[in-house]
């Protein structure tokens, strides 16, 4: 784990209000200095992803704070790099959590059909590669991503 992401797991673990904005710059920073690790790379596209859908109350998002600009860009550079070609990723749970991602709210990707088709196209891909689906476990210990996509596989299913 990177030393940017064990603090923003950190500030995310912090009891009291939500603090996913000051977890996010943490990211970001790492994200904008050259930082490419995997779960670094999918926490940063899942609280850039979670501040479009979810209001600042639950998020801890400063409407102010960071600028739907920004966010649009990150998640954009974020998805290229994660992604590529979806052809021929061969990363089940990125598949899956921008599958996941994307049918929950595929306006918030951009063109709604265009991502709603992209949607199915993850979906299917990582199940070809992953067919019994992810365990919860793959989750444990990554902070709000890791909870929100246990959550998925435990509770709606993988």
């Amino acid at each position: 784990m990177t030393p940017a992401l064990a603090a923003a797991l950190e500030v995310e673990n912090q009891a009291g209000a939500p603090r996913l904005g000051a977890a996010y710059v943490l990211l970001r920073d790492a994200w904008t200095q050259g930082s490419r690790d995997r779960d670094l790379v999918l926490h940063l596209l899942f609280l850039a992803w979670y501040s479009a859908v979810e209001p600042p109350h639950l998020t801890g998002f400063e409407p102010d704070a960071v600028s739907k600009d920004d966010l649009d860009d990150i998640l954009r550079c974020v998805l290229d790099t994660l992604l590529g070609d979806p052809t021929e990723c061969k990363d089940a749970e990125v598949l899956f959590v921008v599958g996941v991602m994307a049918q929950v709210a595929a306006w918030s990707f951009g063109d709604e059909a265009e991502w709603d088709a992209r949607s199915r196209l993850y979906r299917s891909r990582y199940r070809e590669l992953a067919p019994s689906g992810l365990g919860a476990g793959v989750f444990a210990g990554r902070g709000v991503y890791g909870a929100y996509f246990a959550n998925w596989v435990t509770r709606v299913g993988s």
